[in-house]
């Protein structure tokens, strides 16, 4: 089942300039304008690094994980382990 997110329109006034700016730059990404302004307000608002897709503890032991494996060591993980380890 496909999920759809909910987007909120909004207007916005730019100088005839800009606009022109703004689509050569989109064109540039290959990207809509809408897509383009959307993404810098994105990168420029550092709205991304306000979300966190799991816990602390997750994420350590997601850490812990990789350092062994790059060490070598090999643990086998199970569902009635996983949050054991």
């Amino acid at each position: 089942m496909e999920t759809t997110t909910l987007k909120k329109t909004i207007s916005l006034r730019v100088t005839p300039v800009l606009y022109e700016h703004i689509k050569q730059m989109s064109m540039k990404e290959n990207r809509s304008i809408n897509n383009y302004i959307e993404t810098a307000l994105l990168s420029f608002s550092n709205f991304d690094e306000h979300i966190q897709t799991y816990s602390d503890e997750t994420g350590n032991k997601i850490i812990k994980a990789l350092e062994e494996h790059k060490a070598g060591e090999t643990i086998k993980i199970t569902p009635e382990t996983l949050w054991t380890i």
